[in-house]
């Protein structure tokens, strides 16, 4: 492992000791693997256009490879479906992947985003979290790309703690693991939200 692949551990988190490391080394690593399936999927979607293929067959590898991510906004609140769940356990590391699906993440969240005509001073995300293991904790999910993209997409103008608030709830689902986020807006937000709780 090269010097920029190391972990660097916090205290506030974890312990490092061999077991933790080696447990964050096998994630790290799967996620590299994700990563490389990505680009590979990227990668097949450029041959295919440049081949001269059946429109069924390439029908049904564009389906296999688009972009699932959508949103819907019902004049109350924007929902943003994310077929995929961030890593659960978070930590402070210096990796290719890491680096790729922060990116990424951020990216789609400000693509979905990008045709509404929207703008708030202040807003709600409740993130909804469907995993496909139990148990898990919900602050471990490293949810920072998604509010990153929220603010990209000029929905907002900042995601200083003035204008974003946010909230997580956890369920189970092995067949279709994927996020939920909803964002409420301004006069949209729940009243005990911008009253605040106290």
């Amino acid at each position: 492992m090269g010097k920029e692949e190391r972990i660097e551990y916090i205290d506030t988190f974890f312990e490092s000791d061999t077991k933790t490391k080696e447990m964050i080394d096998m994630i790290k690593s799967l996620e590299r693997f994700r990563m490389f399936l990505y680009k590979s999927a990227a990668e097949h979607v450029k041959l295919v256009k440049s081949l001269a293929l059946s429109p069924e067959y390439e029908k049904k590898f564009r389906s296999a490879v688009e972009n699932n991510w959508t949103s819907e906004y019902n004049g109350t609140r924007i929902e943003v479906y994310v077929p995929e769940v961030p890593p659960t356990v978070y930590t402070k590391v210096r990796n290719e992947a890491v680096g790729y699906f922060i990116e990424l993440w951020k990216y789609k969240t400000k693509d979905v985003l990008k045709n509404y005509n929207l703008h708030f001073e202040r807003v709600f995300v409740w993130l909804k979290c469907y995993n496909p293991v139990t148990p898990y904790d919900m602050d471990n999910k490293f949810i920072k790309p998604f509010l990153d993209g929220i603010r990209q997409s000029n929905i907002i103008k900042d995601d200083s703690f003035k204008i974003v608030k946010y909230g997580m709830e956890g369920f189970l689902d092995r067949k279709n693991p994927h996020m939920e986020l909803y964002i409420f807006g301004d006069d949209n937000m729940p009243e005990f939200i911008k009253k605040g709780i106290f």
